[in-house]
């Protein structure tokens, strides 16, 4: 079956690639976010993503796991 990807998945998406393109800056620098705040972000993001695939908006899901990645990333940097 060829599902039409709905506005809403794009804009979404545009929305959390803009999202993981931003952190690039906090993860190649010394500074760090709060650990705490790195984890919470990073399970919150992993859920959405998650409730995303479940509602077949494959490419929200996709742009929140790159910005979910990049959170965990910062988590276990701030370690």
């Amino acid at each position: 079956m060829n599902r039409k990807i709905i506005w809403q998945d794009k804009a979404l998406m545009i929305i959390g690639f803009s999202f993981a393109l931003a952190l690039i800056p906090s993860i190649v620098s010394e500074f760090k976010p709060a650990m705490w705040s790195c984890l919470l972000t990073a399970l919150g993001l992993t859920a959405m993503a998650i409730i995303f695939l479940t509602l077949k908006l494959k490419l929200t899901a996709l742009a929140n796991t790159l910005s979910a990645i990049a959170w965990w990333i910062l988590f276990i940097q701030a370690i």
